[in-house]
């Protein structure tokens, strides 16, 4: 497991640039207001298939939309303790709030929103746990936090600058 600490108002001066969205990556985008953060994963059906080998249901191989749709429940069962936010001693959990599809080059990747209701206005320091597939299933994931939105420091929109990597170790 890997916890990091990071500062909301310094993710980006020490960032890198994003790839395109490939295989065997997951990611994670955060929007700060100045009263929540909410965010969403982006994540292969693949990717989702190794986690939850049952979601295949017509066990093609292939873990389609229709079938992430069905298994939306278990997917949010498995992702909420897999994203973690803390302040200090304080575990704040995500709430799984809604489901989507992003048509990108290697696939069709599903896009997770969640919120954070306990954390209320973020602040400037959070402590992030993350560990999807983490757990043997792919020792090549990694996993991409980006900050999509930020008003605090003029970030608006951001598809293309990642702050956190998070890997197996």
């Amino acid at each position: 497991v890997r916890c990091l600490i990071f500062a909301l108002f310094v993710l980006l001066l020490a960032n890198g640039p994003a790839q395109a969205h490939r295989l065997d990556e997951s990611y994670i985008y955060l929007n700060v207001t100045d009263t929540e953060l909410t965010g969403r994963f982006e994540i292969t059906g693949k990717d989702l298939g190794l986690a939850l080998p049952q979601l295949d249901g017509n066990e093609d191989g292939l873990v389609s939309p229709d079938e992430i749709t069905a298994g939306e429940a278990e997917i949010a069962a498995y992702l909420t303790p897999r994203l973690e936010f803390f302040t200090g001693e304080t575990r704040h959990p995500i709430v799984m709030d809604g489901l989507s599809f992003l048509e990108a080059e290697p696939g069709t990747f599903a896009q997770l929103g969640f919120t954070i209701p306990t954390l209320g206005a973020p602040p400037k320091v959070l402590e992030v746990s993350y560990r999807f597939l983490f757990d043997g299933a792919d020792r090549f994931h990694r996993g991409f936090a980006l900050i999509e939105s930020n008003p605090r420091i003029g970030i608006a929109e951001n598809e293309s600058s990642f702050s956190l990597i998070f890997s197996p170790g």
